[in-house]
């Protein structure tokens, strides 16, 4: 099916707002840092379709180069060059594409490609992390994301990584794809995209970071966005991307009832949020999270925003006695923390 072909829907829409999104966040991040100084920015969007649906809607290209048009000032500013790759596989749409690309008259020119994927990755893989890195897959299905290209990827420097998955086709068709995946049969619907973000996770290296964000489509299948950064700043922007009024949170739709809402019944399973607060309050007096950057780390390994899962048990413990909270010296949940991390006191001395 050629999911160009036509008008983009609810869920499409969806994911490319958190695509676009995050890149103008990820713009930001590299032309204010002093980091990786004369370096190239990269992006490479590997299905990259016509550049708009037949509505005129912007796909992903259209809203890359909205972006640096948007942040073209800053960009120069910087001294820093851009390098746009773009493949499809269709002709036809490369051939559309390329036109859209020059209505933007952007000093960048995108290179573009028409090839298989496997084809077009192997040639690109070695100049992915020359440079920061943004690495778009928006693959229709769920084939080409396997282990090792994962992994290969997970591995690079410098580059975060967004791609799209067909997960209740994983679940039903399990065991037909060769693509090193094993999704349980009974899992939930509304959950399977969350277990294929936690298969992933298990595959990464140490501390790099596996986001997630669930869509369900008007037929009631699944489908999602993963993400993934060897950076904890690239983690908590994408968090707060997800978590944006816009977007609302871990998903298009309603994954879990609290624990307050379950609590009538008998076996209720708490939320991710809830077991990740579990964790923080545990470690905390456990003192194995001794500052507000552990705590932090905590948060997006577990692909939850720090805002929700922290911030209100650093007021129970405050509000309990157990957490010191003096101003000037109060656990924080911001990114200054990946700079100016606190240490977490406890009223007894521990």
């Amino acid at each position: 099916m050629d999911h160009h072909a036509k008008a983009f829907d609810d869920g499409t829409q969806t994911k490319l707002l958190i695509y676009g999104s995050y890149l103008r966040a990820w713009l930001k991040v590299f032309t204010h840092t002093p980091h990786y100084k004369g370096e190239a920015l990269n992006f490479f969007d590997f299905f990259s379709g016509p550049g708009k649906d037949p509505d005129g809607s912007k796909g992903s290209p259209a809203i890359l180069l909205d972006e640096l048009a948007k942040q073209r000032g800053e960009i120069f500013s910087a001294k820093r060059d851009i390098r746009i790759y773009f493949n499809d596989r269709r002709k036809r749409k490369t051939k559309i594409l390329a036109e859209v690309c020059q209505e933007y008259n952007l000093p960048w020119v995108p290179t573009i490609d028409s090839q298989e994927f496997e084809d077009s990755y192997a040639d690109q893989i070695n100049l992915i992390g020359n440079g920061p890195s943004l690495v778009f897959l928006d693959q229709c299905g769920v084939k080409h994301v396997n282990k090792a290209r994962f992994q290969e990827l997970a591995r690079k420097d410098k580059t975060d990584i967004l791609f799209f998955f067909a997960s209740t086709h994983q679940k039903r068709f399990n065991e037909q794809f060769d693509n090193d995946l094993d999704i349980p049969s009974d899992t939930p619907i509304q959950l399977v995209h969350r277990a294929v973000a936690d298969q992933y996770r298990s595959w990464a290296p140490d501390n790099y970071y596996v986001g997630d964000y669930s869509i369900r489509k008007g037929n009631g299948n699944v489908y999602g966005l993963i993400f993934g950064s060897g950076h904890r700043l690239g983690m908590l922007k994408f968090l707060q991307t997800i978590w944006d009024e816009k977007v609302g949170g871990d998903a298009n739709f309603p994954m879990e009832a609290s624990k307050m809402q379950g609590s009538l019944f008998d076996g209720f399973e708490k939320t991710k949020l809830e077991l990740v607060q579990d964790e923080i309050q545990e470690g905390i007096l456990g003192g194995t999270l001794r500052t507000d950057l552990d705590v932090l780390t905590l948060c997006l390994s577990r692909g939850a925003l720090p805002s929700k899962a922290a911030k209100p048990i650093y007021k129970e413990m405050r509000e309990a006695g157990i957490i010191a909270y003096e101003r000037g010296s109060a656990p924080r949940i911001s990114e200054i923390v990946l700079k100016e991390p606190r240490n977490i006191n406890l009223r007894n001395g521990g």
